[in-house]
């Protein structure tokens, strides 16, 4: 059953990187508990980013109305239909489904030529390399930006596939999602640096050592077997161009333990108190004899997500918080 867990982790971890929020940032600060109060500059900038990422999360023009769209030359539909995120992800993300090639969105991408040819590799790396191939685009300017989001035409003069939503939107809105999508992912999430992802599990005081070493043994050796894989980045094969782009985006991950204690009350500044001391990733596994509102609440609020954690009292919602979770009669069986 240890077997089993580990591999649903592993599951879960290659779907995560690749869902929404993948492994690098938003525009704006995901994971950071709110304190003081903002200079009004800062506050500006923020707002006008949310107003950005709500037309590309959820098709909502500043105006509160729905975003209109045009989806294969036919007849307008709502925005909300087709939001950017369904396809691109939170994070800009590059993703293929249903025959379909969905092209990134992050500010580093949009903001550098496209080429056919290793495309993940950075300018830089490509000028070490000595790549002279010529791009299959330029840089997107905000103009060539806006022109594409209408059109669908990209600077190069290519129309992209018919699947791409045209967008009917006002110069002052397209800017506002001009400026929200040249900060997408520009840094990497809290917890995610360029060698290591970092989670946490969380494990409340009354759950027996049975149990948390039916839970930590299988996420331990999952993170162990994952970190031997940088064992093999010399033999020759990662020598290649090919080789090095694609051990370029290899991470190591790091587990820690968050255990909290007393009243579920006090849960909440007890988890402050850890992510501030050590940001993370996502929250992974966790287990709980009573209910898990105090944790999930905590992780809404946070913006942090929570994946698979082990209780009989899971809090059930389309937020981001927990994508699924296992019952703790799973630990029982674990431990047979």
């Amino acid at each position: 059953m240890n077997q089993g867990l580990g591999r649903c982790v592993g599951l879960v971890l290659g779907l995560w990187a690749l869902a929404p929020g993948g492994l690098v940032g938003q525009a704006t600060p995901s994971n950071a508990t709110p304190s003081k109060a903002k200079p009004k500059g800062e506050a500006a900038v923020e707002k006008t980013l949310a107003l950005g990422e709500r037309m590309y999360r959820k098709g909502i023009l500043p105006s509160g109305e729905i975003m209109q769209t045009v989806v294969s030359g036919k007849e307008p539909v709502a925005g909300t239909v087709f939001t950017c995120v369904s396809c691109h992800g939170r994070a800009g993300l590059e993703s293929f489904e249903g025959g379909i090639y969905t092209l990134a969105t992050s500010g580093a991408k949009l903001g550098q030529p496209r080429y056919g040819k290793y495309p993940n590799l950075s300018m830089e790396e490509r000028t070490r390399l000595k790549l002279q191939a010529p791009p299959v685009r330029p840089a997107y300017t905000d103009e060539a930006l806006a022109k594409v989001l209408r059109t669908g035409v990209d600077p190069a003069g290519r129309e992209l596939h018919q699947a791409m939503p045209r967008y009917d939107l006002t110069d002052r809105d397209m800017a506002l999602l001009i400026q929200y999508l040249r900060g997408l992912s520009a840094k990497h999430s809290p917890g995610v640096d360029a060698t290591t992802i970092r989670f946490a599990t969380v494990i409340t005081e009354e759950v027996s050592p049975e149990d948390q070493q039916a839970m930590l043994v299988p996420l331990n050796n999952y993170v162990a077997r994952h970190n031997q894989l940088s064992n093999g980045f010399g033999n020759r094969m990662y020598m290649s161009i090919g080789g090095e782009e694609m051990s370029g985006g290899y991470r190591k991950l790091a587990l820690s333990v968050w255990r909290l204690k007393g009243a579920p009350s006090t849960w909440g500044r007890q988890l402050a108190g850890y992510l501030a001391k050590e940001p993370v990733f996502a929250l992974l596994g966790g287990i709980s004899y009573g209910d898990w509102k105090p944790i999930h609440t905590f992780c809404e609020t946070n913006k942090l997500p929570c994946l698979l954690p082990i209780t009989d009292f899971p809090v059930i919602t389309e937020a981001i918080g927990t994508p699924s979770t296992f019952p703790r009669a799973i630990t029982r069986k674990a431990r047979r």
